[in-house]
C-alpha cells in the first residue's frame, strides 16, 4: 500500500501543483517543449516518492511511470482538441483514471519484483540525517496511532481537494457555460475555494460534519449584495457545490480509508 500511496503522492504533485498554465497550454498544442517539461517534473517526483527503495529501483519505475504519463497526456489532449467544455470534462476524468491505471499496474510490476524499502535510505533517515527528530516524535507519532501509510493518505487528500479541486470546479464552469465578469471572478475567489476546502476536508476528518453548514453560511453572507446578479447566482452556487462535493468526496474517501490503515 505504501508504494502506491507515495505514487499517488508523486502524481497529484506532479500534475496539480507543479504544472503551471503554460505547460498545460503548450500540450494542448501538442508542442514537444510542453510534454518534456511536464514529463520531467513528473520524473523527478516519482524518483523523490520511490527513493525509499532505492536508487536503482527508483529510476527504472519513474522513467516507466513518465514515459506512460507523456503518452497519456498526448492522447488526452489529442481527443481534447476541439472538444466541447462538457465533453472536455468527461475527458480529463478519463485521463486521470488513465493515469491511476498505470499506477496500479506500477504497483504490481513493484510486488512482482520484489522492491522493498531500501534499508541504507531508511538507516540514513533515521541515523544520519534524522536521528534526534526521529527520537523526540516517536512517542508522540505511536501515541497518535500515526504512520507512513496515514500520513500519505490526509497528505494526499489535501493536495487533492486544494489543488485538483480548483481544476475540477474551473472545467464544471465551463462545461455549464457558466462565466462573469473579469472584476467578479478574482483570483481571491479562487484562493477563498482552496480555503473552503481546507476547511470542509478537515471537518470530515475529525468528524464534525454539521459545522461545514458554518462553512458555507459565511462564505454566502460575504458575497450576499452580489448574489443579486443573475449571472453571478450560478456561477456561485455552481462553483461552491462543486467544490463542496470534491471536499466532502475527497474527506468522505480518506475517512474510510484511514481506520484500514
Amino acid at each position: 500500500m505504501t508504494f502506491l500511496l507515495l505514487a499517488l503522492l508523486a502524481h497529484v504533485v506532479a500534475d496539480f501543483v507543479l504544472q503551471p498554465d503554460n505547460v498545460v497550454e503548450s500540450k494542448g498544442r501538442q508542442k514537444l517543449g510542453g510534454y518534456l517539461r511536464h514529463g520531467t517534473v513528473v520524473f523527478v517526483c516519482s524518483v523523490a516518492a520511490f527513493h525509499l527503495y532505492g536508487l536503482g529501483a527508483a529510476l527504472l519505475l519513474a522513467a516507466a511511470i513518465s514515459l506512460a504519463h507523456i503518452a497519456i497526456d498526448w492522447l488526452k489532449n489529442l481527443v481534447d482538441r476541439g472538444a466541447s467544455p462538457a465533453r472536455s470534462l468527461g475527458v480529463f476524468v478519463a485521463d486521470q483514471c488513465a493515469h491511476a491505471a498505470v499506477l496500479l499496474a506500477a504497483q504490481e510490476l513493484a510486488n512482482t519484483s520484489v522492491v522493498h524499502l531500501s534499508d541504507k535510505v531508511v538507516w540514513f533517515y533515521q541515523e544520519v540525517l534524522l536521528p534526534k527528530t526521529t527520537v523526540a516524535l516517536a512517542p508522540a507519532w505511536v501515541g497518535a496511532g500515526l504512520s507512513l501509510d496515514r500520513a500519505l493518505v490526509v497528505a494526499i487528500a489535501y493536495i487533492v481537494a486544494i489543488f485538483a479541486g480548483a481544476v475540477v470546479v474551473r472545467r464544471v464552469l465551463d462545461a455549464f457555460s457558466i462565466s462573469v465578469e473579469p472584476r467578479l471572478a478574482t483570483n481571491a475567489g479562487r484562493y477563498i475555494g482552496m480555503v473552503e476546502r481546507v476547511l470542509m476536508l478537515t471537518l470530515v476528518l475529525v468528524d464534525a460534519l454539521p459545522s461545514i453548514a458554518f462553512v458555507l453560511t459565511a462564505k454566502s453572507l460575504a458575497r450576499f449584495q452580489e448574489l443579486n446578479d443573475m449571472r453571478f447566482a450560478e456561477y456561485y452556487l455552481v462553483g461552491t457545490l462543486t467544490s463542496a462535493c470534491v471536499a466532502l468526496a475527497v474527506g468522505v474517501v480518506a475517512a474510510a480509508v484511514l481506520p484500514a490503515l
